[in-house]
């Protein structure tokens, strides 16, 4: 027969509210800083050595609380890297898959670069880095910097290369 002190019951339970609220507390003033998603919040708790039930509960109430939601996350990462900056669809795909947001919300908020002209953003972006090199450097040198650096951003390597070569003059004959 075993026989539990209630006041030992009372203390674990308060160790716990304790350990909740500091979480709770460490995730919001994390968010604070930056946006994260569930998945990293998760990890960093992990990583304090926060037990995975208060773990639990802290991410819960800061979800609730409007701290943590993952399709914000990924629709304004897409919303400022992709149509903001140009990157393209592969490079975004890969960057919210490392800030662990689950597949299906990053799909989704990947669908919002459907409406996106892609040849013409990848022309812009190459006519912008184009004007930052050296004028000086021949067609064809400034035909590979310019496919690297759209192959870099997200872009499928055959639009690169022959946006690259437009803008270069590359595809061009030269006296």
């Amino acid at each position: 027969m075993s026989t539990t002190d209630p006041t030992s019951a009372a203390t674990t339970a308060d160790a716990d509210a304790d350990a909740v609220r500091e979480a709770v507390a460490f995730v919001l003033a994390s968010t604070r800083r930056r946006p994260q998603t569930r998945a990293e919040l998760a990890g960093k708790l992990r990583s304090r050595g926060v037990p995975q039930p208060a773990a639990d509960a802290a991410l819960s109430t800061a979800g609730s609380l409007g701290a943590i939601d993952d399709e914000a996350f990924a629709r304004a990462w897409v919303r400022d890297r992709g149509l903001a900056r140009g990157y393209g669809v592969a490079r975004l795909r890969l960057e919210l898959r490392r800030r662990l947001v689950p597949d299906h919300v990053a799909e989704d908020a990947l669908r919002a670069l459907g409406d996106r002209d892609e040849c013409a953003t990848v022309t812009a972006l190459a006519r912008e880095r184009a004007g930052r090199l050296d004028p000086s450097l021949p067609p064809d040198v400034v035909a590979r910097r310019l496919a690297a650096y759209l192959v870099r951003r997200g872009h499928g390597p055959a639009l690169s290369q022959r946006v690259s070569m437009q803008v270069s003059g590359a595809d061009r004959e030269w006296d």
